[in-house]
């Protein structure tokens, strides 16, 4: 299979260059410092879902229009070596998302590795969307909030839940922990625009 490569920073360059925006502007139209503006452009930061929708508005693009994706060439079957897993997000508080599974024909989940950092988290409050989750704890301990429930995952537990449940994760422990994660139907997907999700992940 041909490489499917995102190139998020460059695309984004291109387009406020075509623009003719400068760094500060798309900062002010996007929300998104001017800091972060410019180490996404040179691939100095992985943007998370949430800088990627409001830059790509900001530019009037989809998120979508910032991956590479070769769909008319798309398999039955895709093999990912380790090596060649694709950072989808992280953010700076050491929660980082690798995608394991997400790019065949017709697909209809996503999987990737977590980790996260000691004291890292997905998000300040917790969040509703579509679908379901399953996660598989690999290593550390993980703390999961569903509804009014909070439960720890440790090596080799596993959660199955409805999305439309409030959720979190963080990390609480002292080393870092490592889950597989796997969400149906998928959200982060190269034709979709994010809009409708971010209501759902909300704005800070």
């Amino acid at each position: 299979m041909k490489d499917i490569t995102i190139k998020i920073g460059e695309k984004i360059k291109r387009l406020r260059q075509e623009r003719h925006l400068s760094i500060q502007k798309l900062a002010e139209l996007s929300g998104v410092s001017p800091a972060g503006i410019y180490k996404i452009e040179n691939d100095d930061m992985v943007p998370s879902v949430i800088t990627m929708i409001r830059v790509a508005h900001a530019l009037g693009r989809k998120v979508g229009d910032f991956l590479d994706e070769a769909l008319d060439e798309l398999k039955e079957y895709e093999l990912i070596r380790k090596r060649d897993r694709t950072t989808l997000y992280s953010n700076e508080n050491g929660f980082r998302v690798e995608t394991i599974a997400w790019r065949i024909q017709d697909w209809k989940m996503f999987g990737a590795v977590v980790t996260l950092d000691p004291g890292a988290e997905t998000v300040k409050e917790k969040v509703t969307h579509e679908g379901e989750e399953m996660i598989l704890c690999l290593r550390g301990e993980i703390e999961f909030s569903l509804g009014n429930e909070t439960i720890t995952l440790k090596r080799g537990d596993s959660v199955h839940y409805k999305c439309t449940r409030p959720h979190s994760w963080r990390n609480r422990g002292k080393v870092r922990a490592e889950m597989v994660y796997f969400l149906t139907p998928p959200i982060f997907h190269p034709e979709v625009s994010f809009a409708d999700d971010l209501k759902k992940l909300g704005q800070d």
